[in-house]
């Protein structure tokens, strides 16, 4: 098979159904080739008047300047057609503009086609369009910055603020400044110890328990002052009149009998002592005839503890209804004027009965100097011996 379009010789005549056809020139590539190397630019074709095809080239535009032959070492893919400043390339890049405006379409409508185009003029011509494509760029960013907002936040919460150093102290300032030494300083006493105080109470309305949760807030007070002498209360009504013991024993429910309790004078102190950390009470009841009382408490002394029960401010001691007392002497402890203590020659007897030993709560009580001493614990007693028998 051969193609004339290719062949270096042109035809000369056509034939068809036996006719002649005279020679007719026939436009091959060859011919365009060297028309464009010769400065030619355009061809029109045009009919005989005869009713044969013949071509004839005419130019149209004015004759340019020569071009040189493509060489091996230039582009063999220049452009190829020049239309009034502007290129065409015939491998679908769209020329570029004279002043290229970046990122804004070209709005000119094609002059041939009519069509406006969609593209930057010297972009590459793609099948997507560019917009699907900058969405995808938005998106990607946007996970990238959330991604790094987050792990920003993580490490700020929970590794910055775990791994924040501690202040470090220079050892020269650490020594030139050393750590105060707590200085001993007595604790302000919430009650008189030379004189006594009043403890009020409303006898209208006042029952045993509420005198027993009155007396247990000062011996907690007395207790957290650290006091070591025994203090003394002087009971009084709403209107600080002093009241009788007799009125008293009624009001805390001191079981006493009443042959012993007419042997007992009004006037009468309430003491609160801090016993080695141990609160205990103690009385100092002065007598109307103490050669009387000396016959007749030693008669009924085994109830004496049940009796007065509600002295011992501590619930879980349990206490029988009689317990036998024993005797035993004590030699008060004077203060000298020169500030000093000495054992006195005097020997005061003594009765006690233990109530609780673990918990050393024991009633001891003296009879001297017309007065009845009581104590809830040895060593109240003899405390009271000490402040009051001269």
């Amino acid at each position: 098979m051969s193609f004339s379009f290719f062949s270096k010789d042109k035809p000369t005549a056509r034939e068809t159904a036996g006719n002649t056809v005279a020679p007719s020139a026939v436009r091959t590539m060859r011919d365009d080739i060297e028309a464009i190397k010769n400065g030619t630019d355009e061809t029109t074709f045009k009919e005989t008047a005869r009713g044969e095809a013949s071509v004839s080239f005419v130019s149209n535009i004015p004759s340019k300047p020569p071009i040189n032959p493509v060489s091996k070492e230039e582009n063999p893919f220049r452009e190829y057609v020049e239309d009034g400043g502007r290129t065409e390339n015939p491998f679908g890049v769209a020329s570029k503009l004279k002043k290229p405006v970046p990122g804004v379409f070209s709005q000119t409508t094609n002059t041939k086609s009519g069509v406006t185009p969609m593209i930057i003029e010297g972009e590459m011509i793609l099948d997507q369009p560019t917009g699907k494509r900058s969405i995808f760029i938005i998106g990607g960013m946007v996970i990238v910055i959330l991604l790094l907002v987050s792990a920003g936040g993580y490490y700020y919460f929970f590794v910055a603020g775990k791994q924040a150093a501690k202040p470090i102290v220079p050892e020269n300032i650490a020594q030139k400044y050393p750590p105060k030494v707590a200085e001993d300083i007595p604790k302000e006493l919430p009650y008189a110890l030379d004189k006594a105080n009043y403890l009020s109470i409303n006898t209208e309305v006042v029952s045993s328990a509420d005198i027993q949760k009155i007396l247990l807030q000062v011996a907690s007070r007395i207790k957290e002052s650290s006091t070591t002498k025994p203090v003394e209360f002087l009971i009084t009504d709403q209107n600080n009149n002093p009241i009788a013991f007799n009125r008293f024993a009624f009001l805390l429910k001191l079981e006493i009998t009443p042959d012993i309790l007419a042997l007992i004078d009004e006037t009468f102190s309430l003491y609160v002592y801090n016993d080695a950390g141990n609160v205990r009470l103690g009385l100092d009841l002065q007598l109307k005839d103490q050669t009387v009382a000396l016959s007749a408490i030693p008669k009924i002394e085994s109830t004496l503890p049940y009796a007065f029960r509600a002295l011992i401010l501590d619930q879980n001691v349990n206490i029988a209804k009689a317990i036998p007392f024993k005797s035993n002497t004590y030699s008060p402890r004077l203060r000298t004027i020169s500030g000093q203590d000495k054992t006195s020659d005097k020997q005061i007897p003594l009765r006690y009965a233990n109530i609780d030993v673990g918990y050393d709560w024991s009633m001891d009580y003296a009879l001297t100097n017309n007065h009845w001493y009581i104590g809830m614990s040895k060593n109240t007693l003899r405390v009271l011996l000490d402040t009051l028998v001269k």
